[in-house]
């Protein structure tokens, strides 16, 4: 489904974005459950629920509804996608996390501080473009930061465990898009890396409910948390960096990604694969 608002000059724009993706993000970023967003609406759970789940496609007077009682509108400006992009993700997606982070030129030390705190067992998610990277989605790295929401519980620990391995603290970037709404520490490491911990990143409604509906990854032998493609999505729309909208496209062509059909592998020595191959040459001028 595609939207378009020409409410003013600056018309946003979502182009191939799926209604089930738009409901999702809106009602996460608003805090609600399903069930709640169903008492604003008047309508039953299970309606939300088969939206969500793209069970049912909902009119586009039911998405606006819906974004209003989440207290949203259709204002982050998109980018558009030639389908470039969903091609991009598709091939990352057939390598492992890591080798996906390698890919969009991840130094060492960023990988090396990833897989540390991977091993370490801390209470943290991984947000911001290193977890896009880990998702799969196929943009480069702009900077070598590692941004993690960290349980309170854990977080002396995590800080203490940079400094060992030779991390200053350092001002954040302002130049950067600001993922998160309270106050970052930001660690220097070597090769120009650096670490940002942070208690509660924008977009989401907490750290518990972000490790709740985070995705464990495998990552060289340790699971890590890693937040989740719809909640990367709801913190990249809290931004107060209008940039960020490319990060929004890239993760939805991340979901769309995921959602295309697997290549079909043929055993040519099959029948099937014979009478596939014989119908492909039957085209050719050649076999004719």
């Amino acid at each position: 489904m595609s939207y378009v608002n020409n409410g003013d000059s600056q018309s946003d724009i979502i182009v191939g974005v799926d209604a089930r993706d738009v409901l999702t993000v809106a009602r996460r970023r608003a805090g609600l459950t399903q069930r709640q967003l169903a008492l604003r609406m008047g309508r039953p759970q299970a309606t939300i629920g088969r939206w969500e789940s793209g069970a049912r496609e909902p009119a586009f007077a039911d998405v606006m509804e819906a974004l209003a009682a989440c207290g949203f509108a259709l204002g982050h400006r998109l980018f558009t996608d030639d389908g470039s992009l969903v091609g991009d993700a598709s091939r990352r997606l057939a390598l492992d996390p890591v080798q996906r982070v390698r890919s969009l030129h991840g130094s060492d030390e960023l990988v090396a501080s990833l897989l540390r705190v991977a091993a370490s067992g801390l209470r943290c998610v991984v947000v911001g473009e290193v977890a896009g990277a880990l998702q799969g989605w196929p943009l480069s790295l702009d900077a070598n930061v590692l941004e993690l929401a960290v349980d309170d519980r854990d977080h002396d620990a995590l800080l203490a465990g940079v400094h060992a391995v030779g991390g200053r603290p350092v001002a954040t970037a302002d130049r950067r898009p600001r993922w998160h709404a309270e106050t970052v520490q930001r660690l220097a490491l070597a090769q120009g890396t650096a670490i940002e911990v942070m208690a509660h990143p924008s977009g989401v409604a907490g750290y518990r409910q972000l490790a709740a509906r985070s995705d464990r990854l495998a990552l060289s032998g340790s699971d890590q948390q890693v937040a989740g493609v719809h909640d990367l999505i709801a913190m990249a729309e809290a931004s107060r960096d209008v940039g960020a909208g490319v990060f929004v496209t890239a993760l939805y062509a991340l979901l769309d990604a995921r959602r295309q059909p697997p290549p079909v592998q043929l055993d040519y020595d099959s029948p099937a694969g014979q009478a596939a191959l014989e119908a492909w040459l039957s085209t050719t001028a050649a076999y004719r």
